[in-house]
């Protein structure tokens, strides 16, 4: 553990990066929706399994189509639709919006008797994933094959967790210490500038992935909201580091505000078995103590802030901020609860 805790000490986990590793994870979603969610929750794709030679050899039995919504078709696209209640992946042969379309298998030697209106369209094939039939296939005569699958898979994590261990010199500090508080104290400007930053983002990030997936990015409204998607995020991110890592404030609120929720406030320095290794900042001790699981031991000196970092195996990391005289009582944190 000492050259884990040695080696993670030089990497930092910013407040910035877990936000926008979230933003990132709903930007994902937004796109997954926009560009490949189904029909049957008010999305734009349709996924339909091949059935039969009409459309061989392009495509097979087996093979998984996926099209894609258009407001508008071409002659020779090729198209799912909904044809006496069944899907049908053909080829436009002829007609127009207006007059209907006619369709035919590329495989076929005769036209479909069906003249199509666009409301029967569903899309046009976007691409294909072949033999999907198969592994569709075998869950279905393998059930409780493809669920053990599943149940081993979503239970393997639990095979590589590792349970939090305390040293004895921490758990001695920790019995005297106070829990100081969970939250970060913005003000209500901090709050409100924080939320419409995320709004912006968020709102600039959809309108985007809708421009790129209708193929109107690079026109001057998609150009626009490209250039508007990086401003937030910088934006955002600036104002992120600011109220998460403290990047910007004067120590020691700096140091106060990169490790509030993980602190112990202590009446005097812990007792130590090791020579502590010294951090150059306050991300990167949180950054091992949220690997870690472990709580920060805060005392205040004379001088300086101090905060402990003690691992299992007794190896100390730490970090001092120093503290102005004047400014020392005020500076204490808000104690939520003793332990």
């Amino acid at each position: 553990m000492t050259k884990s805790m040695a080696r993670l000490a030089h990497h930092e986990n910013s407040g910035a990066k877990r936000v926008f590793g979230l933003s990132i994870s709903i930007c994902l979603f937004l796109a997954w929706f926009i560009l490949f969610a189904p029909r049957a929750v008010f999305g734009p794709a349709t996924y339909a399994l091949v059935d039969g030679v009409s459309m061989e050899p392009r495509y097979i039995t087996g093979d998984l189509v996926v099209a894609r919504f258009q407001s508008e078709y071409e002659l020779g696209q090729e198209v799912v639709f909904n044809a006496d209640g069944r899907l049908v992946v053909h080829e436009l042969y002829s007609g127009s919006a207006n007059e209907g379309w006619r369709t035919k298998g590329i495989h076929n030697t005769w036209v479909d008797p069906w003249v199509l209106e666009d409301k029967n369209i569903y899309g046009s094939v976007w691409f294909h994933i072949p033999q999907v039939a198969k592994f569709v296939s075998w869950i279905k005569v393998n059930p409780y094959g493809f669920a053990g699958l599943v149940s081993i898979l979503s239970v393997l994590p639990f095979f590589v967790y590792h349970r939090r261990k305390i040293a004895p010199e921490l758990a001695e500090a920790l019995s005297h210490a106070h829990e100081e508080s969970h939250w970060h104290t913005w003000s209500k400007p901090e709050r409100i500038a924080l939320v419409s930053m995320y709004g912006a983002f968020i709102v600039a990030a959809i309108f985007t992935t809708v421009h790129y997936a209708t193929g109107n990015l690079f026109t001057g409204n998609g150009l626009t909201l490209a250039a508007s998607l990086i401003v937030c995020g910088v934006v955002l991110t600036l104002l992120i580091q600011y109220l998460f890592d403290g990047v910007g404030r004067a120590e020691p609120e700096k140091s106060l505000t990169a490790l509030t929720g993980r602190l112990f406030l202590v009446d005097e320095r812990p007792h130590l078995l090791t020579d502590p290794l010294m951090l150059k900042d306050a991300t990167a001790l949180r950054h091992v103590a949220d690997k870690f699981r472990l709580p920060i031991l805060h005392f205040i000196g004379d001088v300086d802030h101090e905060f402990y970092l003690i691992g299992q195996d007794h190896t100390v990391l730490m970090w001092k901020a120093p503290l102005l005289a004047p400014e020392k009582v005020s500076q204490t944190p808000e104690i939520t609860h003793s332990l």
